[in-house]
């Protein structure tokens, strides 16, 4: 359901679509943040490998966090007990 609801606001959002160089890692890391008490409530642990000389991304912030949300909560739905993404 929640997935469902974050995708309504996304298409809802539209017009309000501000597209701005981002720092993906960055932007990764505090959505890592945003749902860790989640992650970690099950065990899993989360191991972020990015480069520091990757290219900033041309996108809408709000959408980029909605799709990284939502891998990182699909994530926590399918991966095992005590697992390590």
């Amino acid at each position: 359901l929640e997935d469902i609801l974050l995708l309504s606001k996304a298409e809802s959002d539209i017009h309000d679509f501000q597209e701005k160089p981002l720092d993906v890692k960055l932007l990764t890391l505090k959505c890592i943040r945003s749902v860790s008490e989640k992650l970690q409530q099950i065990g899993i642990t989360v191991d972020v490998q990015a480069s520091d000389s990757l290219p900033k991304l041309l996108m809408d912030e709000t959408r980029l966090k909605i799709i990284i949300t939502n891998l990182l909560s699909n994530t926590a739905k399918l991966a095992h007990v005590n697992g390590a993404v």
